[in-house]
């Protein structure tokens, strides 16, 4: 079954803050509004699945977490799931996943606990409200999407998915384009990530011309264009980003430092 235009579904889990253990893995059919998350913190529903109590009754312990995003049709979904339960072995899925309790029908009290106002789990009244994950975690769920793209037998190794997957983010950003603000973060994000001199967009420029065998370059963004300043020394370097009034500053300390040294080579 293909899903419907209204649907994002996708695969979420639960990690323990404690040791960094993923203890749950489960599908969402509205996995932008985080529609099964929100399920289980409801009191009135669900209580006699394990995950449900556990969540309830530790509200600040576990960490929820988005694994993959918008998968197209429920048996992919189901696939998923699967691969994930076998791969993590969380604590508290008790079944293989997939189709897991699909077809099964609530009891009339189960109906008539369902049928009741839920409390709104929203804004400040969310376990997770202004809070973030630590180092440790954010390394862990790293390591896990590593794993599992290094896998050959991951069905993120498919050609269909990997086809499907940039399909759907052709279709995302079909007509849209990034802010400003959005491009300007990124090029942070990717200079602090990639940059090797230490230095805010700064980078080295290899000729055999020039006579330390390089010069140093700053590249930045103007009226939607890359553009570049270059010179042979820091120094200059940095008078002449200064005097465009551009953002000169360290991004790390111990690279910067090793710059300063080849600068005088």
């Amino acid at each position: 079954m293909l899903r419907g235009a209204h649907m994002t579904m996708g695969i979420y889990c639960y990690i323990d803050r404690k040791d960094n253990k993923i203890i749950y893995i489960g599908k969402d059919s509205s996995i932008d509004t985080h529609k099964r998350h929100n399920d289980h913190f409801y009191p009135s529903n669900y209580n006699g699945q394990k995950i449900n109590q556990v969540l309830q009754n530790n509200p600040d312990r576990y960490i929820y977490q988005v694994l993959v995003w918008d998968v197209a049709t429920q048996d992919r979904l189901n696939a998923l799931e699967i691969q994930y339960i076998r791969h993590l072995n969380p604590k508290f899925n008790f079944t293989e996943g997939g189709e897991g309790v699909l077809g099964w029908r609530h009891s009339e009290e189960a109906k008539q606990k369902m049928r009741q106002p839920r409390p709104s789990i929203q804004g400040e009244n969310h376990p997770f409200y202004n809070k973030h994950h630590t180092k440790e975690t954010k390394e862990k769920l790293s390591e896990i999407g590593k794993a599992l793209w290094k896998d050959p037998n991951s069905i993120f190794n498919s050609q269909e998915y990997r086809k499907k997957l940039s399909e759907n983010n052709g279709r995302y950003w079909s007509g849209k384009k990034r802010t400003e603000k959005c491009k300007k973060k990124i090029s942070q994000t990717l200079s602090q990530k990639y940059n090797k001199t230490g230095f805010f967009r700064v980078s080295q420029e290899y000729n055999k011309r020039y006579k330390k065998g390089f010069r140093w370059a700053y590249s930045y963004y103007q009226d939607n264009q890359q553009k570049k300043i270059s010179a042979m020394n820091l120094k200059t370097l940095k008078n002449k980003v200064l005097e465009k009034q551009l953002e000169w500053r360290i991004l790390d300390k111990e690279k910067s430092q090793k710059s300063l040294k080849e600068d005088k080579i």
